[in-house]
């Protein structure tokens, strides 16, 4: 997800995704079906905060999907991998979340998270297939004892040829597919607004129920928006070529956070309740009058930071922002979406959303 947002990191598309538990089944071993119109959805990512899981108990109705921030791959000093929490809520918090998604019959599909150095040594291991099946195996180990619908794989910074990570993707997805659970792929944007080079959209969207573009992260220094509407929109565009009959499927990714000025904070990644509280990480923060930038798809302001009042500027995101970006996804001509991350938004953007997704239902 976002690097370094929320003590996390991302840009994403998702895929086939199932509307409720009862059609996984409809789904499974048949990624590569030609895909009807697709009903509209959101997926909701929670990571192991109070105030995600707060979220989600109180918007949670608008999503279609809900993927916790539960697990990341580790490699051990053998070169197996094992897998462990990452950012997991307190155990009784992670049992809400997950009776939460049951409550409501939504697929609960947790993220496994894979970056940097974990990713950099896992690349060149994905053309060894022995590695491959003792991976997969794991994963599907996993998605059994957890009672899981399935598993979103969020795997970046690969360094490895686009045709070993499908292959990871295609016999992952078959293996689930046999245990009757789901598999969601992340795909990370660069600021070219194109998929890293380990990422083939065309294979990845037969092999994957959820294909999930991380759109956002075009800038993490603060120095732009997270996602500007001209990135955006190449973005769409892209998409809409390369998968001529598959886009509508697509999940796109909508950023709920916005970004400080490097420099300014140990972390650039800002939440919109941080700002309006005027303190980030226990440090006083005074923020100007924003103003909403249509070509940043932001609102913009100065800020200082700190008891010492250091100055720079914010990109964040309100429920004016989403409008905006919903409004651009929507003239694409997609129908689906994928917020990052739940906990610290605005939450009137939840009412925005709720009347996106039912205009979309009824077109």
């Amino acid at each position: 997800m976002p690097k370094n947002h929320g003590r996390f990191r991302t840009s994403s598309i998702a895929l086939g995704a199932p509307a409720g538990l009862a059609t996984i089944a409809t789904l499974l071993g048949c990624a590569g079906c030609p895909v009807r119109a697709p009903a509209p959805g959101a997926i909701g990512w929670v990571v192991g905060e109070q105030r995600s899981l707060d979220s989600l108990t109180a918007h949670g109705a608008a999503l279609s999907v809900v993927s916790p921030a539960d697990y990341r791959v580790a490699l051990a000093d053998d070169g197996t991998t094992r897998i462990e929490g990452w950012w997991p809520l307190p155990a009784v918090d992670q049992r809400r979340v997950r009776a939460l998604a049951r409550e409501r019959g939504v697929p609960l599909v947790p993220l496994l998270s894979c970056f940097d150095g974990c990713a950099k040594a896992l690349g060149p291991r994905l053309a060894d297939g022995a590695f491959r099946r003792r991976h997969i195996a794991r994963i599907v180990r996993l998605v059994q004892t957890e009672h899981l619908d399935g598993v979103f794989i969020d795997y970046e910074g690969l360094r490895c040829p686009a045709a070993a990570f499908s292959a990871l993707v295609g016999e992952l997805g078959q293996a689930l597919h046999r245990k009757r659970s789901a598999l969601g792929v992340a795909v990370p944007i660069d600021s070219a607004g194109k998929p890293d080079r380990a990422y083939d959209l065309r294979a990845l969207a037969h092999q994957a129920d959820y294909l999930a573009l991380m759109a956002y992260d075009y800038r993490v220094d603060g120095s732009d928006a997270v996602a500007p509407r001209a990135w955006l929109v190449e973005l769409l565009r892209m998409v809409r070529a390369r998968l001529p009959r598959r886009w509508r499927s697509v999940y796109v990714g909508v950023p709920l956070y916005g970004r400080l000025s490097a420099g300014l904070a140990p972390r650039t990644d800002v939440l919109w309740r941080d700002l309006r509280r005027g303190t980030i990480d226990g440090q006083p923060v005074r923020v100007g009058r924003p103003r909403f930038d249509p070509a940043k798809l932001s609102r913009v302001a100065t800020v200082r930071y700190g008891k010492d009042q250091r100055a720079g500027q914010v990109h964040f995101q309100d429920h004016t922002t989403v409008a905006a970006r919903l409004r651009v996804i929507s003239e694409a001509g997609f129908r689906r979406v994928a917020v990052w991350r739940l906990g610290g938004e605005d939450p009137e953007l939840w009412a925005v959303l709720r009347r996106w997704l039912e205009a979309r239902r009824g077109q």
